[in-house]
């Protein structure tokens, strides 16, 4: 199972916490909102930006939680929303961990 990585977008706009699409399917089951939910808040707390918890769905990167910063000028909360993956902090650190092989079937 594929273990959530930190990610940060160019200058300082966020970071994600990003699953693959595999580890979605074997957690499917689970409440994974509820769960990474205490992690979101941490990675928050720690370094002030927006947290995301994302998935890959084909070539989409869908934001499936977040936790909002506090300051000022921030990402805002994209929950429910899905974006193509090379635009996504998140899915940009997803589609890098994947093979050669993978990429070529998206």
């Amino acid at each position: 199972m594929a273990s959530p990585s930190r990610t940060q977008a160019a200058g300082r706009t966020g970071r994600a916490l990003s699953w693959s699409r595999s580890a979605w399917g074997a957690l499917a089951q689970l409440d994974v909102r509820q769960r990474a939910r205490p992690y979101l808040e941490r990675v928050a707390a720690l370094t002030g930006e927006t947290t995301s918890l994302q998935i890959l769905d084909g070539t989409q990167a869908r934001f499936v939680d977040s936790v909002e910063s506090v300051n000022a000028v921030r990402v805002g909360s994209r929950a429910g929303v899905s974006l193509p993956a090379h635009i996504a902090s998140g899915g940009k650190a997803m589609l890098a961990c994947m093979s050669d092989r993978a990429l070529l079937t998206l």
